[in-house]
């Protein structure tokens, strides 16, 4: 019964996070994301700003303004070790001018920040390691948490250069 409900939690998650993050890049419609579009790509940063900015008065602050720079990027944010240091200097901004409803600021930072490895472990890791997902399952819960998104990124590669 446990590999069931670990099953359903996790094509639920699957589910809300993939509508959550098409939510945060603004993708409201598939041709959204169809090649052909052009889309800014995120500045390289270099460090963390580790500051909390102060909120700017809602009129004066335009979310989609401040996303539009980060649009299109979910490749290079999916698999790049700098996905946080991209992230870190746009969350924190988007949160403390309340861009983002309560439910997608937790998913963002489950996302973006080291919580989401604690959830990891907490949930998908036994599910893993009792076996009670498919390979399929397993590479995407690697993909989605920094600990393991490397290795999952190396399976889908291992298992593209076979085929």
């Amino acid at each position: 019964m446990s590999g069931k409900v670990a099953k359903v939690a996790m094509v639920a998650t699957c589910l809300a996070t993939a509508v959550v993050v098409a939510q945060f890049f603004g993708i409201k419609d598939v041709r959204d994301i169809l090649p052909g579009e052009n889309v800014s790509t995120p500045k390289e940063t270099s460090t963390v700003n580790t500051e909390v900015p102060k909120p700017q008065h809602k009129k004066e602050f335009d979310c989609l303004e401040y996303l539009n720079p980060i649009k299109g990027a979910a490749e290079k944010l999916t698999f790049s070790a700098e996905r946080d240091k991209v992230y870190s200097d746009t969350i924190p901004v988007l949160i403390a001018n309340s861009c983002l409803e309560p439910a997608l600021e937790v998913t963002a930072l489950l996302i973006f920040s080291e919580e989401r490895d604690n959830f990891h472990k907490a949930i998908y890791r036994k599910a893993i390691e009792n076996k009670e997902m498919t390979f399929a399952e397993e590479v995407i819960q690697k993909l989605i948490f920094s600990e393991d998104r490397d290795e999952g990124r190396k399976l889908i590669i291992e298992a593209a250069s076979k085929t």
